[in-house]
């Protein structure tokens, strides 16, 4: 930061022994307080404004001696909820700040306290009213949610777009919610950034800075800003502690659910400027309609709604958000979709409600399930056959089923617009159907705004050709909807159980830089950034340039980072972590983003570097003394890195695990059920488990999984040593269960079978080819698959067999080797995940897979 000043407790109140005890220790880590004469009003770590010509007026000194000299004025009369959520909570916002900062707190006045406010030599005043009009204020004249900030002889001025003042008396629906715009509320965030220099970095008492501020002299100034976005969603921010209460308290103490704040606090999502969907204008395509909630109004219509493959197999799971997929061949789905908007419309929004974000006067949001239509099945439907919507070209493009999508759009989006003049399709391209369609029969109405889903924004915009083929999408899109730009874009961050811990706590910060690299394709209205497993609060310094680049994608990411290590870390620890930081990001750029060879996103690091990446962290820890607020914030910044460091370094030395495979003799007779009494069982050694993440740790609860093999194929036994959970309200992936993946073939290893069941006995089995191109990952019909399992109080076991029949393979021959990987999903608390392989979290991690030999007969 500018200037190097002392850090006070967020949250911290008197009487609380430790809490005063961790502030007098963190003060002692720091020189004394330094005076905040005069704020860098353009400190490049911080969103940039439009300067405007100053007034012509003297400094104002806002904080002598360390006693504020004004009052927060705004009009406390108006309990309007749009203005108290905007102008209201900026007077909030201002209080905390300049108590924290100074021990004393300000005045907070209504308008009509006038003799009151004459007391100070100056004013903050809040809001747009008729003293802040004669005093120079027109939020109105600029872009929505936007603010003026200027000086005068009185005070300071902090007036927004607030809708509170627009609308006020109007009756609002279902169909047309209130637009909730916070002009004020956002430049009082801003002055509290720039004039006091706080900081809000993560939740919490430990997550914040307040400057201790003896002088604050004001210079005269005139500045301006607003988001570029007009949505700017913090929903990860709000589901970010769900479930680990008891995690976060352990290591930073108690904390309040941003759900359940009392109005008097402030949010995460507020400090950082985020807006959900809102009002007339909410835009939110996704995976609507919602598989259940269509299925409650429409029961009879199931043929109609979900795939159903050549074999009879329908793409319809009631039991969990995962494992569905509609029809987007059937065009009668489209019709059921109408009909339902209809009675919704009809009912004021009170009825058929088949969404996960409802319809309103705008738009009609809609998207595929969460899932994919595997390649291999669409192209055998009757309906694609027919009318040729996937060509070879569709194929080579790995995008087979964009005309699929694009008929679909177009019947729909020409349903909506005969029936609904006015409404617009808010429409999520996805998986198969993510690129715009080429066939000139499927042209695309006018009605129709987007969001592309992609995966490597923001992960790696600066490399031209690993975002070649996003861009071409983009700019397809463009082109098919009337070179109009694309509404929104689905960013998708580095996935948080797969993916490198190393490059998860950089991606965030080039957010700013993937929306700008799509130019004139993108619009305004939203980013959608998908966490991928859920924010994890150790990365907050990325996370944080995240956030902010929605407000303005020119945000400085690397300034804002580097300037807050001294001051949230001290002097000493804060330059080891700088350089801990500065060498992730660039390891970051120059291995995993601009390496054109490098796809993984769990690539393997240098071990000089690994080996830098350590001693920076044991320096800054010896810096860092016990029991202090640094020392809490540090805990939370440490806690990837020890088993990451350990996981790259055991890869390093990983050495492909290979179990034989007991061939099984005359004598050997297999029953399957479930128990394992054959006496061949009890003299094999099972497949040895490990953390797949590479951290080396062994099972708690060690799967006893043990095979065999004959020349119809493979036999296996799994015992798990741990009470089930077995719930029969869940699919199978929300039970304890067990995966075998095989990969055939003698140094092949083109592609694998995947067999998964779990305690309940539910089984899925699918196919994945992946080379010379990856394919997604498709169900497999495997007749010959045979499971029996047997469940007790405090263990289960199950007996298998696999065909080779079902591989479509020979038998082996001994000696052969194949690839495979075992994985248990111990999902009943305490939950444990693992494998026969180091996949690094990724089961279809075909590369790092161990091996099976097939031993011959007597070995």
């Amino acid at each position: 930061m500018a200037i190097k000043t002392n850090n006070m407790i967020h949250g911290c109140k008197k009487g609380k022994q430790m809490k005063h005890k961790l502030l007098m220790l963190s003060l002692l880590t720091l020189a004394s307080a330094a005076a905040w004469a005069v704020p860098d009003l353009k400190n490049p770590a911080l969103t940039p404004v439009r300067f405007e010509p100053a007034p012509n007026h003297a400094p104002l000194k806002l904080i002598e001696n360390g006693k504020p000299n004004f009052a927060i004025v705004y009009d406390k009369s108006n309990r309007d909820r749009a203005f108290t959520s905007s102008v209201e909570r900026a007077a909030l916002l201002l209080e905390e700040a300049v108590e924290k900062c100074t021990g004393v707190k300000p005045a907070v006045l209504g308008l009509h306290e006038q003799d009151k406010a004459k007391q100070y030599q100056y004013k903050i005043h809040l809001g747009y009213n008729d003293i802040t009009k004669k005093l120079g204020a027109d939020p109105f004249k600029g872009p929505k949610q936007g603010y003026q900030l200027f000086t005068c002889p009185e005070g300071v001025v902090i007036a927004g777009y607030d809708s509170a003042l627009l609308d006020q008396g109007k009756k609002y629906s279902p169909l047309e919610p209130r637009e909730i715009l916070r002009g004020t509320l956002w430049g009082a965030c801003d002055f509290a950034e720039r004039i006091l220099g706080c900081r809000w970095y993560f939740p919490g008492e430990y997550g914040s800075i307040f400057p201790k501020i003896a002088e604050l002299t004001l210079p005269a100034v005139r500045y301006s800003d607003y988001p570029r976005f007009y949505n700017r969603d913090g929903c990860w921010i709000g589901w970010s502690l769900r479930g680990k209460k008891k995690q976060w308290e352990a290591l930073m103490g108690a904390y309040q659910k941003e759900t359940d704040s009392p109005n008097r606090l402030m949010t995460m999502q507020e400090y950082w400027r985020l807006e959900p969907f809102m009002g007339p204008k909410s835009f939110h395509p996704g995976h609507d309609p919602e598989p259940s909630r269509i299925m409650r109004f429409y029961p009879d219509r199931k043929k109609d709604i979900f795939f159903t493959d050549e074999s009879g197999y329908m793409r319809y799971n009631p039991k969990a958000h995962i494992g569905n997929d509609f029809d987007l061949t059937n065009l009668k789905f489209a019709d059921i979709i109408i009909d339902a908007m209809k009675k919704y419309y009809a009912s004021g929004g009170k009825d058929y409600n088949i969404w996960s974000y409802p319809p309103n006067k705008q738009y009609i949001n809609i998207g595929q399930c969460d899932g994919e239509v595997p390649d291999m099945d669409m192209l055998r439907n009757p309906t694609v056959q027919k009318l040729k919507l996937i060509s070879q070209a569709d194929i080579d493009s790995g995008v087979a089923q964009r005309n699929v999508y694009g008929r679909f759009l177009q019947y729909f989006a020409t349903r909506v617009k005969e029936e609904f003049p006015g409404l617009r399709v808010a429409f999520m391209p996805y998986q198969g159907g993510t690129y715009a369609p080429t066939d000139p029969r499927w042209k695309l109405p006018d009605n129709i705004d987007l969001r592309v889903c992609t995966h490597i924004f923001p992960r790696a915009p600066r490399n031209p050709k690993k975002i070649a083929k996003t861009m071409q999408c983009l700019k397809e899109w463009y082109e098919a909807t009337g070179n109009r730009p694309i509404d929104s874009l689905w960013f998708y961050h580095i996935p948080a159980e797969s993916g490198s811990p190393f490059l998860r706590a950089i991606a965030a910060q080039f957010v700013g830089e993937s929306i700008n690299v799509c130019g004139k394709l993108l619009g305004r209205t939203n980013i959608f950034f998908d966490q991928y497993g859920g924010l994890n609060w150790s990365y907050y310094y990325s996370e944080y340039c995240g956030a902010k680049a929605f407000w303005n994608p020119d945000f400085n990411a690397d300034a804002a980072v580097d300037e807050h290590w001294e001051p949230f870390y001290g002097k000493e620890a804060g330059a080891e972590l700088k350089k801990f930081h500065r060498l992730m990001k660039d390891s970051y750029i120059n291995l995993y983003m601009m390496n054109d060879a490098e796809n993984s996103i769990n690539p393997l690091y240098p071990p000089q570097v690994i080996d830098q990446l350590e001693a920076c962290l044991n320096k800054a820890a010896s810096h860092i003394r016990p029991g202090t607020v640094e020392a809490k914030r540090f805990a939370l910044f440490s806690m990837p890195w020890k088993d990451a460091i350990l996981s790259q370094r055991n890869r390093q030395s990983y050495i492909r695990p290979n179990y034989n495979v007991y061939r099984l003799l005359s004598r050997d007779k297999v029953e399957l059920d479930g128990k394992g009494n054959e006496a061949f069982w009890k003299n094999l050694k099972p497949i040895a488990m490990q953390d797949p993440k590479g951290s080396g740790a062994r099972p708690k609860y060690p799967y006893s999984v043990k095979l065999a093999w004959d020349d119809n194929g493979i036999y296996g036994l799994l015992e798990a040593p741990c009470r089930p959970l077995a719930d029969a309200g869940k699919d199978l992936w929300h039970n304890d269960s067990c995966e075998i993946f095989i990969a055939p073939g003698v140094n092949r290893r083109e592609d694998f079978y995947h067999f998964a069941v779990d305690a309940l006995g539910n089984q899925c089995t699918g196919f994945r080819k992946m080379f010379p191109i990856a394919t997604p990952y498709g169900r497999h019909d495997a007749p010959g698959f045979r499971r029996a399992v047997v469940r007790n109080d405090n263990s289960w076991s199950m007996e298998f067999f696999i065909p080779f029949a079902d591989m479509k393979v020979k038998a082996p021959r001994p000696y052969d080797v194949w690839g495979a990987n075992i994985v248990s999903n111990k999902l009943g608390e305490p939950q444990e995940y693992m494998s026969s392989a180091l996949t690094l979290a990724n089961n279809h991690n075909l590369e790092m897979f161990g091996t099976i030999k097939f031993l011959g007969k007597g070995d």
